[in-house]
């Protein structure tokens, strides 16, 4: 709601994107309620803070006002919605850490037992090759 009263384009890219990382967080933990601990902060503190910060922002400007004070708040407001916005994708990314570890220990299980079996000689053989 907050988003479609913002008319600042550029801001309202980021809350778009802070949606969709979001909504991409709680299925994450719907898949995995084992990160639900880590993601309580950002349900507790993090997203109420940054409802509070589109609240004032969207009264600042449904008051059509402007001055030196209120200037200078909108544009405070859209650098922390700035760095809200990469928070929310490493906030995400740090979700997926842990079957990151998985993927990496299950591919050289997978290249050792390549290489007992005399499939693998070079261990580089599995990894991608640049194109030219």
């Amino acid at each position: 709601t907050a988003n479609d009263a913002i008319e600042d384009v550029a801001i309202s890219a980021k809350l778009d994107r802070m949606e969709e990382v979001g909504m991409a967080i709680l299925n994450r933990v719907a898949e995995q309620p084992g990160v639900a601990s880590q993601v309580r902060r950002f349900m507790n503190y993090y997203l109420p803070t940054l409802l509070q910060l589109l609240e004032t922002l969207t009264g600042l400007e449904a008051a059509g006002a402007s001055g030196t004070n209120i200037d200078a708040s909108k544009q405070r407001i859209a650098g922390a919605l700035q760095q809200a916005a990469a928070a929310f994708d490493a906030f995400y990314d740090r979700l997926h850490a842990e079957s990151s570890m998985n993927v990496n220990a299950e591919i050289r299980v997978f290249e050792d037992m390549l290489r007992q079996e005399g499939l693998l000689e070079d261990p580089a053989a599995l990894q991608p090759q640049p194109r030219p």
